[in-house]
């Protein structure tokens, strides 16, 4: 059993006469005290403490000398820690009871005294042990909670500084916290630490208690959700002390609440996106078999059993979409990448929708190289296109023309409609908007959440005719099939050719080994959006220019580490320029600005390892061509698009860490610069 379950009031008397222990039993006994066990010599009483849970007050009696009783209270306060020391003499006087208090007894009783004051001090001293045993049994618990929980939790006076908090691993340890409130303790937090600090002085001043109050903190790593409980803290008279707080990380939880929300939201969008795509393709095929059955005519069959077909296409896309995700800064397991074996001829997949779109008497251009394709399966743009061609008809009438063609981002889809109104056109793409009166604002919701899904954007502006111009950008698309030039010329790389881009405080250093690999050093916070900080080995590319090589190690330090090849308008950080390589995390990573000061965008094209992988960037005027190889002879274009780079481009190896200041090292193999056969 705990010694805090047991009743500790045998009494331990420690005296050299031992005729004492049944006088002294007479007179404790009738009080608190169960039993007496007397001892005849410090040394026995020690070995009792050890052994005895039960005693709760220890007697010393006569027959020590007036010098040595001091030392043997002392003795015994010592061993017996916490429970209480009471002196017995019979002879007493004011300096042997200061002496003998001093070296620790609770209290000193004379002979001369009424008896009963003996049993009163043994029963105080007690009832003192009691006390002292569960204050340092909370005490050390306390303690123990602080220190081992992982648990916030904490005690603050009435000025919201703390007194008492536990260890957190990664924050700030309890003893630099003491005397700080949370706007200094979480500065780092802002207005969240204010508004907890805001908390604590209503608490105390209020008397108002908080009980499980989810609160949100913003951190560099995102949003933290506690769950968090402060009450007023009294003392024994009832006076407010401070508050006793603690805090649950439900981060988690409220995580899971919203993608349960999401995932509930992407059912009802998946069966409203069915429900839609499905109406047109089973009114064409109902109406074509009614038509077939009154007139005997097979073509109603072959247009039932081309919508029919459609349906199967319909359910393929939809699935696709609905498995997969929305992209933030970066891409969720479940979002989809281009892929380089799922490539899609732009030209078939417009001609397959638009014969199966209800157009009536609608006239399509399509101004775009018949063997122009994307880097992506089908169902991931036959939604799109269906969609908007759908979207052109209902909002341009029957006799609508629309346009395809190619932009330098991606494509667009256009009319000659009325257009949208400037006012609506940022709620368009939002489910259940509609201005069409038997329209359910599903299929422009579509287009966003495919477009979404692939990082791709989607805008609308005035079409070229007065409609509406649909253009979806950030694609991965190549126009036309790629000339192969010949190579004139090589355009010698040297190690002393390394710099900076932009504001960056790491190495930028290269060693060639074996004249064939390249080892380059360098840091970098990025190479996307307005943030251009790498390392760049590089020297002046005449134009036509290509370089390649092979990518063989990467060291890792973010999964968005960068190794690769670029050509670049200058090395000023706001340049215009084309860029591929590898990642460690996320594969093959194909970046552009196609103007000076532009956002800098970002595709990825596979997951997995990149030993093995080949790169090349050609610029032909202001054309750059990606490349990717498993062999370093047989290439695939990747991308392909305009990009303003100048007259005098640089071209080279670019290593960037993706963490300010640290370095990271970068294999490259078989690097080449070469000047390319002219027109």
């Amino acid at each position: 059993m705990s010694y805090l379950l047991r009743n500790p009031t045998t009494v331990l008397a420690v005296t050299p006469v031992e005729s004492d222990a049944q006088r002294l039993r007479e007179l404790v006994l009738d009080g608190e005290a169960s039993e007496l066990h007397g001892v005849g010599s410090v040394t026995a009483a020690e070995d009792v403490l050890d052994d005895d849970s039960d005693v709760g007050c220890v007697l010393v009696t006569d027959g020590w000398s007036d010098a040595v009783l001091p030392d043997v209270c002392a003795r015994l306060a010592d061993v017996a820690d916490l429970i209480p020391v009471v002196a017995y003499v019979s002879d007493g006087n004011e300096r042997l009871a200061h002496e003998t208090v001093r070296a620790g007894a609770l209290d000193y009783v004379p002979a001369s005294v009424a008896e009963s004051a003996l049993r009163e001090s043994v029963d105080d001293a007690i009832a003192t042990f009691a006390e002292r045993r569960d204050r340092a049994a909370d005490s050390s618990i306390l303690t123990a909670m602080l220190r081992s929980l992982s648990v916030p939790m904490y005690a603050k006076d009435r000025e919201g500084r703390y007194l008492r908090a536990s260890y957190m691993p990664g924050e700030m340890h309890p003893e630099d916290a003491i005397g700080k409130t949370d706007l200094e303790v979480h500065a780092e937090h802002g207005e969240d630490a204010e508004r907890s600090y805001e908390d604590d002085l209503r608490v105390v001043e209020d008397e108002a208690a908080i009980h499980k109050r989810d609160e949100v903190y913003h951190t560099p790593d995102g949003e933290y959700w506690s769950r968090t409980t402060k009450i007023p803290w009294y003392d024994e008279q009832g006076s407010v002390q401070g508050l006793v707080g603690i805090s649950h990380d439900v981060t988690g939880d409220v995580k899971a609440r919203e993608q349960l929300a999401e995932h509930q939201s992407q059912f009802e969008q998946f069966t409203s996106h069915v429900s839609h795509e499905l109406r047109g393709p089973l009114q064409v095929a109902a109406g074509a078999l009614d038509l077939a059955r009154e007139t005997g005519d097979p073509e109603g069959f072959e247009t039932a059993e081309r919508a029919l077909d459609r349906i199967d296409d319909i359910i393929e896309d939809v699935t696709a979409m609905a498995e997969g995700g929305a992209r933030e800064h970066v891409w969720p397991e479940n979002a989809q990448r281009p892929k380089i074996d799922e490539q899609t001829n732009l030209q078939d997949v417009i001609e397959d929708i638009w014969s199966v779109v209800p157009t009536e008497g609608a006239v399509l251009d399509v101004e775009l190289p018949s063997d122009a394709w994307i880097n992506t399966a089908r169902t991931s743009v036959r939604p799109i296109f269906e969609n908007l061609f759908k979207n052109a008809v209902v909002h341009a009438g029957p006799a609508v023309r629309v346009r395809v063609g190619l932009t330098n981002d991606g494509f667009y889809v256009e009319d000659d409609g009325p257009g949208v109104p400037a006012d609506r056109r940022e709620r368009i793409f939002e489910e259940g908007y509609t201005t069409a009166p038997e329209g359910n604002g599903t299929g422009l919701s579509i287009v966003a959440t495919m477009a979404d899904q692939h990082r791709w954007t989607v805008d609308v502006t005035d079409g070229s005719d007065g409609g509406a111009r649909f253009e979806v950008g950030n694609c991965l698309v190549v126009p036309e099939a790629t000339d192969h030039r010949v190579a004139v010329s090589t355009v010698s790389l040297r190690e002393g050719d390394t710099r900076h881009v932009g504001s960056n405080d790491g190495d930028c250093a290269v060693v060639i080994e074996d004249g064939d690999r390249w080892r380059v050093r360098g840091s970098g916070a990025d190479v996307w959006r307005q943030t251009n900080e790498f390392c760049f080995v590089h020297v002046p590319g005449e134009d036509p220019v290509r370089i390649e090589g092979r990518v063989s190690e990467l060291e890792r330090l973010t999964e968005f580490t960068k190794g690769g090849f670029m050509v670049r308008g200058s090395t000023e950080e706001n340049a215009a320029y084309g860029y591929i390589g590898a990642t460690p995390d996320h594969g093959t990573e194909v970046l552009w600005r196609h103007e000076t000061g532009e956002h800098g965008v970002s595709q990825q094209l596979e997951e997995g390892p990149i030993a093995g992988k080949w790169y090349r960037l050609e610029r032909v005027g202001d054309v750059v061509t990606s490349y990717l190889s498993t062999d370093g002879e047989n290439w695939q274009v990747v991308d392909r698009r305009t990009v303003d780079l100048g007259d005098r481009p640089e071209v080279g190896l670019v290593v960037c860490s993706h963490v300010p200041g640290r370095n990271c090292e970068v294999e490259f193999e078989s690097v080449s610069i070469e000047r390319l056969e002219a027109e």
